[in-house]
């Protein structure tokens, strides 16, 4: 093996590595509003939701979160736990044998949030979602994260970690 075909080997080999091993990077958004940071070996995707402004998974793992952006004036005198109220009802009449817990009140990016989990029937599998709704400076985003209910103790923290990275841009 030729020395540049030795090094392209080694470079390539470390770069699969490190997309691996837990390098994060930084997600922005496609309307230049806001950004996440994901763990390394996430992918950024296109098709998981036809208005998810940032679409990221690692799927080999069942780790998927979606972030979907509304402008605040488009609303009339909503706040944030309102929008939260809005578009969870919206989640959970799509499922079946839900379960909701009480509000989490948190801090994100330095921005009021309020999260639940949400646990039922959808798409034929049991899953677990954790819907979290930032308060921005002139918009509403709602981050979907989710897994499969049997994965939830092991990935439920990661999906509440990577929702934490959220920020406005």
């Amino acid at each position: 093996m030729g020395r540049a075909c030795c090094l392209a080997f080694w470079l390539g080999l470390s770069l699969a590595v490190g997309a691996c091993s837990g390098e994060p990077s930084t997600v922005d958004s496609t309307d230049g509003v806001s950004r996440i940071t994901i763990p390394g070996g996430w992918s950024v995707e296109t098709d998981m939701h036809d208005q998810g402004d940032i679409q990221v998974s690692r799927g080999w793992d069942e780790l998927y979160l979606v972030v979907l952006t509304e402008a605040k004036e488009d609303f009339d005198e909503l706040d944030y736990e309102e929008h939260s109220d809005l578009t969870r009802g919206a989640l959970v009449g799509n499922l079946k044998n839900t379960g909701v817990s009480a509000p989490k009140q948190l801090t994100i990016g330095g921005l009021p949030a309020v999260q639940y989990e949400i646990r039922g029937t959808g798409f034929g599998l049991n899953l677990v979602y954790l819907h979290t709704t930032v308060d921005g400076k002139d918009h509403f985003h709602q981050i979907l994260a989710w897994t499969l209910r049997s994965k939830f103790a092991k990935n439920g923290p990661i999906l509440a970690k990577t929702t934490a990275s959220f920020r406005e841009r």
